[in-house]
């Protein structure tokens, strides 16, 4: 339609106004989006759902290519947070004294 139509070229009318605007990539879009609604609707939901079951993919293969499941991934990330906690309170207690190294 942008070549059909010579888009590019063309001079659009704002009604409110009353400016004439020279075509730009951004008006072409504004008039195409505003034209072509429910399918820019659908492809914007569609860009949506495929960056989301992207990461999703890219999650799984981070999982098995470290020979993890879901389940073990979360647990060993709470032992972890754990570790760091208690390494943390250890730490503090060499530095305060109460624990001689």
């Amino acid at each position: 339609e942008i070549l059909d139509k010579d888009l590019l070229e063309a001079t659009f009318f704002n009604r409110y106004t009353g400016e004439e605007i020279q075509a730009d990539k951004w008006i072409i879009f504004q008039y195409l989006f505003d034209r072509f609604f429910s399918e820019a609707g659908v492809f914007m939901i569609m860009a949506v759902m495929g960056i989301a079951l992207g990461m999703f993919l890219g999650y799984h293969m981070w999982l098995t290519s470290n020979g993890l499941t879901t389940n073990e991934s979360y647990k060993w990330g709470q032992v972890k947070k754990w570790y760091k906690t208690e390494l943390r309170r250890y730490k503090e207690a060499v530095k305060s004294g109460d624990i001689v190294d």
